[in-house]
């Protein structure tokens, strides 16, 4: 559920990355990419917890630095549309690697008899927040 709210909430604001949301979907779509190129590497080195739980803590951590940029730096201004876009691909960044990390960790966790059973719910839970997350975007 969280993990789709925030996936998809993030995804939603990829357009108002640039002025552009042409090349603003091509950067979040690179970005994405490179995320899972990352996660692959990643995941047989080092299992599935430390990863994920890397990920959603620098996500947290980076969502953090959101609020005072908006709030303390003069609105619209360079250096806040700069330092708003470099945080913003590193969530979609933390985001698209830690979706690709829970799906692939969420499969493995049920049995083989009721692994199509246990990713169905899972994967309807996960649209309430997926819901949520774009509804979100235009709430904030």
């Amino acid at each position: 559920f969280v993990q789709n709210l925030v996936f998809y909430g993030v995804s939603q604001n990829t357009g108002a990355w640039l002025t552009n949301p042409y090349i603003a979907f091509f950067a979040g779509a690179l970005v994405e990419i490179a995320a899972y190129f990352v996660v692959h590497l990643v995941l047989n080195r080092w299992g599935r917890k430390l990863p994920y739980s890397t990920f959603v803590f620098l996500f947290g951590l980076f969502a953090f630095f959101v609020v005072p940029i908006q709030m303390l730096m003069p609105k619209d201004s360079r250096e806040q549309n700069i330092l708003m876009f470099i945080i913003n691909v590193i969530l979609k960044f933390l985001a698209s690697g830690s979706y690709a990390i829970i799906y692939i960790y969420a499969n493995e966790l049920f049995p083989t008899q009721g692994r199509n059973t246990g990713m169905g719910i899972c994967s309807m839970v996960a649209r309430f927040g997926a819901i949520i997350g774009t509804l979100s975007n235009d709430l904030l």
